[in-house]
Order: C-alpha cells, then structure tokens, then sequence
C-alpha cells in the first residue's frame, strides 16, 4: 500500500510539471502568427545587472559580403535592426543567388510581420535557349527570446510558369490586402508587365498595365491607400514617374523629369492622403534624393548629404527617412543612416556595407 501511495504520488507531481511546461510552451508560441512577443522599446536589466536592448526588427536590409564556410565566395544576407541600429541580426542568406537590385527586401503592411523578396526561380526554355527565372517569395519575422528569427521562406509565384522575370514588387499598403504588384520581363521580346498577384500562392495573378521595349520600368510604389502605383520609366532620352490606377491600370499622371539623367528607387509617402513621392535622382552627375509633389508636380531636394544617395523608405509617420549611401561605387562602403526632415539632421552609421532598407509600416 505504502509503495501505491508512493507510485501515485510520483505521478501526480509528474502529471503538474508536465502540465506547468506545457503551459509555459503554450505562452510563448504566439511568436508563430507574426507578433513580437517583446516589448517594444526600452531595455531589460537582467539579475546580474546586465542591460540588453529589446529587440524591435523595424528596418531590414541587405549586406553584400564574404561568405566563411562552402558556397559562393560572396553572397547578399538579409538583415534586420532597431531604428537605432541595435539588435543588428541576419536573418538568412538570399539563396539562390541573384542580383542585389532584384532581390531587395520590403515589408508587407502594418500588423504583418512578413518580409518580400526576389530570388533566381526555375530556368525556362524559349524556342530552344534557356533562361533564368525570377521569384516571388516571403518569409515571417518574429522574435524569439529577444531574437529576430525568419521562417522557413514559401514561393508564391514563379516566372518560369509564363517565361518571365520579376524584378521589382511592391506590396499593397492597405491593411485588409493580401496583393503584391510586380513587374515582369517577358524573354526574348522584353516587353514589361506590371502584375498583381495574391499573397497566398493560391489566386490567378492578374496583368494590369503593358508596355514595349522602349522603357526601362521599375521601382513600383503604392499610394498610401493601395488605389494608386507609381514606378518610374527610364530610356536614353527621357525619364519620367508614372502613375496608374491599380485595377485598371489607366494612366492617370505622368511627370516628365527628363531634366535628370536617372530617376528611380521611389517610396510613397506613408501619410494616408500623401501625394509626396521620393526618388533618387541624378541631376548634372551628382546623385542625392528628391521629393515629388503629385498635387503640383514641383520637384524638391529631400536632403544633400554629399554622396550617392539610395533606396529611401519612409518611417510610419513620414518624419524620418532610412537610406543608403555611399563615397565610392564599392560595395563594401555602403552605409545606411536616417534623415530627420523636421530636424534637417543625419544620424550616424547604422549599418557598414547595408543598402536597400526597408523602415516597416
């Protein structure tokens, strides 16, 4: 009897620290539908007095650099960080390889932790010869213990399906959307297609606005309220910013800037009725960034800091901006740092060889 009493007891402490881990498992696995499970400022002061930065991934980037163990000598890794620069992590390394201006990172809208991106699809064959193919993949940043961790990454479109390439996207800001807009370059005729394609992998994308061979199209950026897309057109004699309503794809602005010399890397302001649209152009060979006001069409200097200037992404309330520049066209003098537009001041470096940020909605 007395051994019953025992075995039973055993159990039943078993049974509640069974129950107690359980519980304390359960807690922690809100991190897999995309929410920080962190506070999201400040610092935590551990027992012995050490102070640690919360961990709050609001930018994320990329790094072109060497690679240590197997594999390409040099790869692009994906990175995100604090609106400060701390809490630096890299998430994964964009494989298969592809070039960094197709592959670039971007967030989906608010309350979604996913991040977007390009990377080499399936070869497809046209009239015998063999092309490479861009895809569309997405991958869910949470953060664990303090962490910033990335999913396993899902394909959600692939252009060796119609024999084309993507090389640029932009996802619909508009909170109840699950839609990304690309552009796609059919081979061998190199005409380009601006697409709309569900989130999901599952719907029929959706071609909305074709043009021929003449232009050069990219850099999409959508309206604050996901009516509008924007992107720009660049041939060897004329460069201008187009505007194009998103379900009919109907032209309904086109700015001529063919004073610059190259126009590109746009963002939408993220104000809801903000009609305020940056680029970086180059004007008499000097790169910096500009401001385009839709309602006026009048061009403005964003900010000069003296170097080439790329990739800006505007912060949720449009009073910052995250960019990249650089003193030289090596890749491992990138640097990003923020503009302050009500201060009129540069922060310091935040990340050494980054560019293409991305600031979450």
């Amino acid at each position: 009897m007395k051994n019953l009493f025992l075995s039973l007891t055993a159990l039943l402490f078993a049974f509640a620290l069974f129950s107690c881990s359980e519980s304390a498992l359960t807690s922690n696995s809100s991190i897999d539908d995309g929410t920080i499970s962190n506070p999201k400022e400040g610092n935590i002061t551990t027992k012995g007095g050490n102070i640690i930065t919360i961990a709050n991934p609001v930018i994320v980037y990329l790094v072109h650099e060497y690679q240590t163990k197997g594999g390409p000598a040099i790869v692009d890794n994906m990175y995100v960080m604090n609106e400060d620069g701390s809490n630096k992590t890299k998430l994964m390394t964009i494989n298969p390889y592809v070039h960094r201006q197709w592959i670039y990172p971007r967030w989906a809208p608010a309350g979604i932790n996913t991040i977007y991106y390009g990377a080499r699809g399936n070869n497809f064959t046209w009239n015998g010869s063999v092309y490479s193919s861009n895809a569309v993949w997405l991958t869910d940043i949470s953060v664990v213990n303090n962490k910033p961790k990335a999913s396993k990454p899902r394909k959600i479109w692939d252009g060796s399906s119609n024999y084309s390439s993507c090389y640029d996207r932009a996802w619909n800001p508009n909170p109840n959307s699950n839609q990304i807009a690309i552009i796609v370059l059919y081979k061998p005729i190199m005409t380009r297609s601006i697409m709309l394609i569900p989130t999901n992998g599952n719907g029929v994308p959706t071609t909305i606005y074709t043009e021929g061979p003449d232009f050069w199209m990219q850099w999409l950026t959508f309206s604050p309220n996901g009516d509008y897309i924007a992107f720009a057109r660049n041939n060897s004699s004329s460069k201008s910013i187009r505007v194009i309503e998103r379900t009919s794809g109907n032209v309904v602005k086109d700015i001529d800037l063919s004073q610059f010399t190259y126009v590109g890397k746009l963002d939408w302001g993220r104000s809801l009725n903000s009609p305020i649209i940056a680029f970086h152009g180059t004007l008499n060979g000097i790169n910096n960034m500009y401001t385009l006001d839709l309602s006026t069409n009048a061009i403005s200097l964003a900010f000069n800091n003296g170097t080439q200037t790329a990739m800006g992404s505007y912060s949720p309330d449009d009073s910052k901006m995250v960019y990249s520049n650089v003193t030289s066209p090596s890749y491992w003098e990138w640097e990003i740092r923020i503009y302050n537009f009500l201060t009129g001041t540069t922060s310091n470096v935040l990340a050494v060889g980054g560019e293409f940020s991305s600031w979450k909605r």
